[in-house]
């Protein structure tokens, strides 16, 4: 009889301590369920097509890695406007996971605020070093990294030489203080392919006309440099009107340019750049420094021509070129 008491009372331990550890045991998964949410706030400098497509990369990368809306993540949207300082300033109280900004009027907002607690990812961005926003590329240096969309020269000038096969001597207008470093490159490669460039540099908009005025007599082809302070409607309507009333080729930075009337583009495949951002936010929140991970560059080109532009100005496209080209305007 006094065993039985004796093991009933063991039972009933035992039982307890089971239902202790059980409890423990659905605590600690609860907290770990808890600390695997992650927290992004994404701040898009404009509502426009391709930021929203770099968006849409974006997310497509957290999916890959298990991140779910709804399930282990929560997003936060906000667009850049007069009202996003105090959003700024509750992020930084609040200590989000990771900021994903799109655009460089949105990093450069986040950059100013000089939030050094959280991780900032950039994507849509030109020339990350030269805006100060990372120290190189190879090592970002802060707690900034991200995916630029600079294409570099070497690869925007071979494209060229295969295009108009003749070309020797390519104009360009530029700003000094925005996109020298671009040309310096540019310089290295068309002195080594035996192209001449032949620069004009212009601060403002309005002087863009006679900078193109005094290279129409001396270049085969005009090579435009994506630089949003200087190509402005008025200046980019002049530069594709005059340039096809003096049959001079353009080479453009993005398809719409090409559908309005310059010859060919490079542009980038914008939904991939958002997934290479993507790809590096999985890896900081798997425990990596944004300082330790190089900045990437456009890993997806796109190719747009314009064939009733080649018509126009007697240039032969390839079969070869336009199997390669992305989208073809008739």
């Amino acid at each position: 009889m006094k065993n039985k008491k004796k093991n009933k009372r063991l039972s009933l331990k035992y039982k307890l301590i089971l239902f202790l550890t059980i409890i423990m045991f659905l605590g600690q998964i609860k907290e770990t369920i808890a600390e695997e949410i992650v927290d992004i706030c994404i701040i898009k400098s404009l509502n426009i097509r391709p930021y929203n497509d770099a968006l849409k990369g974006f997310l497509e990368a957290l999916e890959k890695e298990g991140y779910k809306e709804g399930e282990n993540l929560v997003l936060n949207y906000y667009l850049l406007d007069k009202r996003i300082d105090g959003t700024i300033e509750k992020i930084r109280e609040e200590k989000t996971d990771l900021i994903l900004t799109i655009g460089t009027r949105s990093t450069q907002k986040v950059w100013d605020a000089e939030i050094k607690n959280i991780p900032v990812v950039f994507s849509m961005v030109l020339d990350p070093v030269g805006k100060g926003f990372v120290q190189n590329i190879k090592n970002p240096g802060s707690n900034f990294t991200g995916s630029a969309m600079d294409i570099i020269p070497d690869v925007q000038l071979s494209l060229m030489k295969s295009i108009v096969t003749d070309v020797k001597e390519v104009g360009v207008v530029y700003n000094p203080f925005n996109t020298e470093k671009i040309i310096k490159k540019a310089v290295l490669f068309a002195k080594e392919n035996e192209i001449e460039l032949k620069k004009v540099t212009v601060i403002y908009p309005k002087q863009v006309p006679d900078a193109i005025n005094g290279l129409i007599n001396d270049i085969d082809i005009l090579w435009m440099v994506l630089d949003t302070k200087l190509i402005n409607k008025q200046s980019l309507l002049y530069i594709l009107s005059f340039t096809l009333r003096n049959r001079i080729p353009v080479m453009g930075y993005a398809r719409h340019l090409v559908k309005n009337g310059a010859l060919f583009a490079l542009d980038c495949d914008y939904e991939d750049i958002g997934r290479q951002s993507g790809e590096l936010s999985c890896e900081i929140l798997k425990g990596k420094n944004a300082s330790s991970l190089p900045v990437t560059f456009p890993r997806k080109t796109l190719l747009s021509i314009n064939i009733r532009v080649s018509e126009l100005l007697g240039i032969n496209i390839s079969d070869k070129i336009l199997k390669k080209a992305h989208t073809v305007f008739n």
